[in-house]
């Protein structure tokens, strides 16, 4: 066996066990069925899939995908799973999608499902676009959940890919390369199931993410909870993205370490905010934005009759809603955009939640913060009732006075 053999065979190893320790399968299929939630209530249709199965073969495998005009999703994974993998929607998937998402007729989708041609899908290429970040940002609320050491999911594009093209060229594969792919059929209400397949090269585990230890069992050091921009989209030019989390730089830690800080005993209850926003988990988006903004807002807690259920952040709210509400992109703004606004907010709430006590200190708080990855802590009392709400602009602003005047906005900036 040669080298290139050896170390083929020992990262396809490396791979398929990391696959199982993160129970990347459940991740997946989880994945899914989210899309299909949000997709049908999107769009008032319903969306069902098939359990994904699973086989670690070459691209060849999927030779059915490349006879007519699909579509490709490429991906970006940043933490745990560090590198890039592909979402493939065969032919009638992308006129089923692209079709529901443009809102055409039934008979014309079904049409096009059958006998739509490259031009054709160039026609729906901007809803199949939209379709696209609708699917990754459901599996970034589900990977954020369900997957320590993940940072973030990002949609870099999305391809109409022609008969005649080489797969391999357009996934950045070879021909005989290693990949794991799980296989699913999706059906959309009355329309025939189509075929989605989800391409993950060896590659996309070995690396173990940035910041992660090289032993496949060290899963303590979670990354950071998801950026505050969505994924970005498609023929809105690249937007910067400020780094949240990762490596520490050493001349930061020296700094933090020099500068002096209030008392770390303080107690969560003295500094926490004490009005909390509420919304139950039937409400949908465009109801919770309001009470966002109406009450400057970064946090809103889900529940009914008080019974924490989950909780709402801004930056989920921007990755789950149409890049085209927010002002800057307002003149592009069209119909299928403000049908984002109408999905319930209990499919973007973040479970189960951390809290904090009361009578804990905002150094306990802190660690809490950190372990678990998130920005905000409900804090209750010693009966489990919700008293107030911690985020790391009050853990700030407690240790330094000269930043206690400081309030940055939190709502996000949405038009509605």
């Amino acid at each position: 066996m040669s080298s290139t053999d050896s170390a083929s065979d020992l990262g396809a190893k490396v791979a398929s066990e990391v696959k199982e320790d993160i129970a990347l399968p459940e991740l997946v299929a989880d994945s899914i069925i989210a899309f299909c939630d949000d997709m049908g209530t999107m769009f008032q249709v319903d969306l069902s899939s098939t359990e994904p199965t699973w086989i670690e073969a070459p691209i060849g495998q999927l030779k059915r995908f490349f006879k007519k005009v699909y579509a490709v999703h490429v991906v970006k994974a940043e933490g745990r799973l560090e590198g890039r993998f592909s979402l493939l929607v065969d032919h009638a998937g992308l006129f089923i999608l692209g079709g529901l998402a443009t809102m055409l007729p039934e008979d014309r989708i079904a049409e096009l499902a059958k006998r739509g041609d490259y031009k054709d899908a160039a026609s729906v290429a901007d809803a199949l676009g939209e379709t696209g970040n609708l699917m990754v940002g459901a599996w970034e609320r589900v990977f954020q959940k369900g997957l320590v050491g993940h940072r973030h999911l990002s949609k870099e594009q999305t391809i109409i890919a022609e008969p005649d093209q080489d797969p391999c060229q357009l996934l950045q594969v070879s021909a005989d390369e290693h990949l794991h792919i799980a296989q699913l059929k999706i059906t959309a209400g009355s329309h025939p199931a189509f075929d989605l397949a989800v391409i993950m090269p060896d590659s996309l585990f070995v690396g173990h993410g940035k910041g992660q230890q090289a032993d496949l069992g060290d899963t303590d050091h979670a990354g950071p909870q998801q950026a505050d921009t969505p994924p970005q989209q498609d023929q809105l030019g690249q937007q910067a993205q400020v780094a949240d989390g990762g490596a520490e730089c050493g001349s930061c830690v020296d700094l933090v370490a020099d500068t002096p800080c209030q008392d770390l005993s303080i107690q969560v209850c003295q500094v926490m905010c004490r009005q909390v926003v509420w919304a139950e988990p039937d409400h949908d988006i465009q109801h919770v934005l309001q009470l966002m903004q109406s009450k400057d807002a970064g946090y809103v807690l889900i529940g009914h009759e008080g019974r924490l259920e989950g909780i709402v952040s801004r930056s989920s709210i921007l990755a789950g809603v149409s890049p085209y509400l927010r002002p800057v992109f307002a003149k592009w703004r069209r119909p299928e955009d403000d049908a984002t606004l109408t999905i319930r907010i209990k499919w973007f709430m973040s479970k189960p939640v951390r809290t904090v006590d009361a009578d804990a200190t905002i150094q306990q708080a802190a660690a809490t913060m950190l372990q678990f990855g998130v920005r905000a802590l409900p804090v209750v009392d010693k009966q489990g009732s919700v008293v107030g709400i911690l985020t790391v602009f009050d853990l700030l602003r407690s240790l330094h006075k000269d930043l206690a005047k400081i309030t940055p906005p939190q709502a996000p900036g949405l038009m509605l």
